[in-house]
């Protein structure tokens, strides 16, 4: 890999000349109405000019001395740039993720081949060891010690190739973010930098799209609302309808790799209710709020094999313009509420009690989260979802404008 060659940008030269100049001519003003003074005073001008002309090569002699500080600076950093870039290509354990995190790269299906007992795989240990080598590269930007631009040629590649990595983003980033502050920053600044070079039409962004986390996460800092979040192993669970058919479908955690099976199936329930003339009983949950929710809230799918059959979201009692709390309550009593966002379910998979299943997880889920109150929303023509919802003892408490000014009835369960 190329290594870049640090010195000071256009920019800062030329701000430095500006600078310097000023400096040169203010100073040669003072000292010159200085000596000025003593002139009249003393009758002599050479004097005076003299004194002017040494003050005026004191300040240019203290410039040059900043000049030279300034490149030794520059030196040093591209001389600790250049040792980081050996110690990591020198560590047999830090190339040997690297490969993995290549073909994983290369291969979104590829999945890291992580063993702890085996010497030639990766450990669990040696993810560690690559966090905290980015980790301390966010304090080097924290202390001035170099910047983004400095660090990108080298190591920028390598990270985004290490954050954008399926496995790595389920096992440490969104199953422990707040343990990630450094690396979440990092990730901000790298992003914000790299999209400044796409702008001036320097393309650097060879990062994989699907798996990038939205700027709302990192910029917003919902990282450390951790604490929010309600986990459940993955298991099996068993499904009967009227007929007495049984289904197995896994329940497990819902992750950003499966955008595009949840875009997919909200699409076709879409499909269904515009083809049966009720295109306004559904709302569409847009992919950034899909994002945020795997991240932050509870959202968990079922599936048939690799299929997704359904999926659900619950916002947990945090404050934000996803939690109904406010259609009723005041916005300040968001912690009280947990919010029934969605459940989509494929068709084949109608009549199996799905949506008894999830209403009955929420209340699991708000006993944990200590929410006094599940809220939802139903179209008022969605006459199957309201029996649903009665059912399991909630009651329409409201009916309000949502979603692009759609009539909506808000339905509420104290618990």
């Amino acid at each position: 890999m190329k290594q870049k060659r640090i010195f000071l940008s256009h920019k800062k030269k030329l701000a430095f000349l500006i600078l310097g100049v000023g400096l040169i001519v203010a100073g040669f003003l003072i000292a010159f109405i200085f000596q000025l003074a003593v002139f009249y005073d003393s009758k002599n001008f050479g004097q005076a000019f003299a004194g002017s002309v040494g003050a005026v090569a004191t300040l240019i002699g203290s410039l040059l001395i900043i000049y030279q500080l300034g490149a030794e600076r520059n030196v040093n950093c591209s001389q600790m740039l250049a040792d980081l870039n050996f110690r990591f290509i020198e560590n047999e354990r830090f190339m040997l993720m690297y490969r993995e995190f290549e073909k994983a790269y290369k291969d979104p299906t590829y999945d890291l081949d992580i063993d702890n007992s085996d010497p030639n795989k990766i450990h669990d240990e040696d993810l560690m060891a690559y966090f905290t080598f980015y980790e301390s590269l966010n304090e080097f930007i924290n202390h001035n010690v170099m910047s983004i631009e400095q660090m990108n040629d080298l190591f920028g590649d390598r990270f985004f190739k290490f954050v954008h990595n399926r496995d790595v983003q389920e096992r440490e980033l969104f199953a422990e973010p707040s343990s990630y502050v450094n690396i979440f920053e990092l990730y901000g600044r790298w992003m914000d930098y790299r999209e400044k070079c796409e702008k001036k039409g320097i393309s650097r962004i060879s990062v994989r799209k699907d798996l990038k986390i939205p700027k709302s996460y990192y910029k917003d800092k919902l990282y450390l609302e951790e604490t929010t979040r309600i986990l459940f192993p993955k298991e099996e669970k068993e499904f009967i309808n009227s007929k007495g058919k049984k289904v197995k479908l896994t329940y497990r955690r819902l992750f950003p790799k499966d955008i595009k099976a949840c875009m997919s199936l909200q699409d076709e329930v879409i499909k269904e209710l515009v083809d049966g003339g009720h295109k306004d009983m559904f709302f569409p949950t847009y992919e950034e709020e899909f994002f945020e929710s795997y991240l932050i809230d509870y959202c968990y799918g079922l599936f048939a094999g690799d299929e997704l059959v359904a999926a659900s979201i619950f916002v947990l009692n945090r404050k934000s313009n996803r939690n109904l709390c406010d259609t009723i309550a005041s916005a300040n009593d968001f912690h009280d509420y947990l919010t029934f966002d969605m459940v989509q379910v494929k068709k084949e998979y109608r009549g199996y009690k799905i949506h008894d299943f999830y209403l009955k997880e929420a209340e699991k889920v708000a006993d944990i989260c200590c929410a006094k109150n599940i809220i939802a929303t139903i179209a008022p023509d969605n006459e199957h979802s309201k029996a649903n919802f009665e059912k399991h003892g909630f009651n329409c408490v409201a009916t309000v404008r949502k979603y692009a000014d759609l009539e909506r009835n808000i339905f509420l369960k104290k618990l």
